[in-house]
This record gives structure tokens, C-alpha cells and sequence, in this order.
């Protein structure tokens, strides 16, 4: 389970008449942390590891009365790493590799209007067009590059109590892609004509147009690992593990960033 730093939610003003609805921020999200390691009898091993959360959701929603105005931000984060590990008789060893982290950040900017109820009528009311907008700021930061670390596997306390430990650092290329996209969605309401019982003619309409721009580019980024965990040895073949890591990236695009620096 891990959880992101606060999103900067006051930095979001709703559009004029808006009044504050109510902020959600980010929560704990689950994910995995998968590590394989095997050892030749070259005096190195290889380490395969997986880590990833899906999702990370923060909400900011404001109202007038006839539309809701609601950002919502989403963030996921995967990655995949390919480390060598020196055969050394110490208790600390050093690793190095290379890594690929993806982060997406989305940043949805959602102008629903209120739904209108067309009772029926003879004749029917108008038809009535309601109009909503949607822009989507969709990020991805592709981080590929080297990292170098240490970590240490097993460091006893007491028969059945231990500490492993881990740390890491790496720099890398962001192959940064943004996707602005604007959708409008019209929908048209008509109302049913009661001199037709036989036939109802209420029905929703729906059309919608979308333009977007892309941008790709790349710069430097930055992430370092740390983690620590407390081994409880049931028996030779059995343990519990509990631990608590922290994980920081500089150089990495940000949705709610995005949001507030058009293109």
C-alpha cells in the first residue's frame, strides 16, 4: 500500500458563480513489489523486479446550481528492473542496473450541466440542447535509465527476528508525452406528445465533436528508493515480512501542473 504526497487542490478555481462542492485527496492505493533473484556460478546474480500502483485519485468539485464543474486527478505508477549482483562474503551488497518507471498522470476538467425533465405534454415542450465539456490532460513520463544501489538481506537481531534493507538512486531519460484533449458533448432532449398515446417520443440525442494537440519531449529525471523491513522467522521455511519504503522523483511531468500551464 502506498500512498503520494497531497495534490495542491486549493491551486483550482472553479469558473465564475462556481461555489466549492467538496476535495478528495490522494489515498493509499495497493500495488505489488515483486523480486526474482538467481546466482550462477560466475560470481554474479541477476535480479528481475516489478513494482507498480494503480490507482491514485484526487477530486476537486465545485457547483452553481445548473452544472457541476468536478477535476479529477489520476495517477499510476509501473516499473521493471534488471539489476547484477556481485557473489561477495559481506553482509552488504552493491547493485547496479538499468530500470523503466512509467508514471501517467490524468487530469480530467469534467463541465456537466444538469439533465432537464421534459414532462408530457400537448404539444410537447421544445427540444432542449445541453452542452458539456470535457478536457483531459493525459501525461506519461517514460523514465529509462541506470541505477546503482545496496541492499542488505539479512541483518539478525535475534534468533527469529532479522531486518532487510534496500537502497537505490539512478538518473534517467524522461520521454515525456502530453495529450490535450477537449470533447463536447451536446445532447438534445425531446419531450413526449400525450396526443400520441401510442407512441412516445421522449428520446436523448447525443453528439460530441473532440480536437487535441500532442507534445513530446525529453529532459533528465531523477528517482531514489529506500525501504526497510522486519523479518519474523516462523520456521526455516516460513516468515513474515513487514517493512515501510519511500520512493522520490524529480523531473517528471505533473497533471495538476499540466492543467494549470496550457500547452
Amino acid at each position: 500500500m502506498l500512498f503520494r504526497d497531497d495534490a495542491d487542490l486549493a491551486l483550482i478555481a472553479g469558473a465564475a458563480g462556481d461555489v466549492f462542492s467538496f476535495d478528495e485527496q490522494f489515498e493509499h492505493a495497493p500495488g505489488g513489489r515483486i523480486f526474482v533473484t538467481g546466482y550462477n556460478d560466475s560470481g554474479f546474480g541477476v535480479q528481475v523486479g516489478y513494482e507498480g500502483v494503480n490507482d491514485w485519485n484526487a477530486t476537486r468539485a465545485f457547483t452553481n446550481g445548473t452544472t457541476s464543474h468536478t477535476f479529477d486527478y489520476e495517477s499510476r505508477l509501473n516499473s521493471i528492473e534488471f539489476n547484477f549482483l556481485p557473489i561477495i562474503p559481506y553482509s552488504w551488497k552493491l547493485f547496479g542496473g538499468v530500470r523503466y518507471v512509467e508514471l501517467s498522470e490524468d487530469f480530467i476538467d469534467s463541465t456537466i450541466a444538469n439533465k432537464p425533465l421534459l414532462n408530457p405534454a400537448n404539444p410537447p415542450a421544445a427540444p432542449t440542447v445541453v452542452n458539456d465539456t470535457i478536457i483531459s490532460d493525459l501525461l506519461e513520463n517514460r523514465l529509462i535509465g541506470f541505477q546503482i544501489g545496496g541492499l542488505r538481506d539479512n541483518w539478525q537481531l535475534s534468533d527469529r527476528i532479522s531486518i532487510e534493507t534496500f537502497f537505490n538512486g539512478g538518473v534517467y531519460c524522461n520521454k515525456f508525452r502530453r495529450d490535450d484533449i477537449t470533447t463536447n458533448v451536446a445532447t438534445t432532449f425531446f419531450g413526449d406528445d400525450t396526443s400520441t398515446p401510442d407512441v412516445n417520443e421522449s428520446a436523448q440525442v447525443v453528439s460530441s465533436s473532440q480536437n487535441g494537440s500532442r507534445i513530446n519531449t525529453a529532459q533528465i529525471a531523477f528517482l531514489g528508493e529506500a525501504g526497510i523491513t522486519g523479518v519474523l522467522h516462523i520456521n526455516s521455511s516460513v516468515a513474515l515480512r513487514s517493512g515501510y519504503q519511500v520512493m522520490a522523483l524529480d523531473g517528471v511531468g505533473e497533471g495538476l501542473a499540466a492543467s494549470l500551464t496550457p500547452g
